[in-house]
């Protein structure tokens, strides 16, 4: 799981659970993506226009770890977002005209489906 959310950035737990587990209830992908979070591994947030749903991302960490994964070489790491959350130090982000940048607020964020259409 942490690799679909390293390839597709954002997803609700049904999105992981149609593409990973289609014949298992909800409650059990939710139970995995709760432990990938006790794991420091993957956070939530509410999805801005879809009413109650939330979205799964990779931490910092998790994206290091899923970077590693032999078969998502070619695909470059996500960029993280920021949950207002404290965390043990600032969220930093580089791109290549400017180079590290810290960021302070959060980043908006699109949902993308696994198969890779924008919300």
């Amino acid at each position: 799981m942490p690799a679909s959310l390293f390839q597709f950035r954002i997803a609700t737990a049904e999105q992981l659970r149609r593409l990973h587990t289609p014949d298992s209830g909800i409650e059990k992908m939710r139970s995995r993506l709760r432990r990938l979070r006790e794991q420091g591994l993957a956070e939530e947030l509410a999805l801005p226009q879809s009413g109650r749903a939330k979205g799964w991302f990779l931490t910092e960490h998790g994206a290091r770890i899923a970077a590693a994964f032999p078969e998502l070489a070619d695909i470059p790491a996500p960029r993280l977002l920021v949950t207002g959350r404290p965390s043990s130090s600032p969220c930093t982000t580089s791109s290549p005209s400017s180079g590290p940048t810290s960021r302070s607020s959060p980043t908006p964020a699109r949902a993308v489906t696994p198969t890779g259409r924008s919300t």
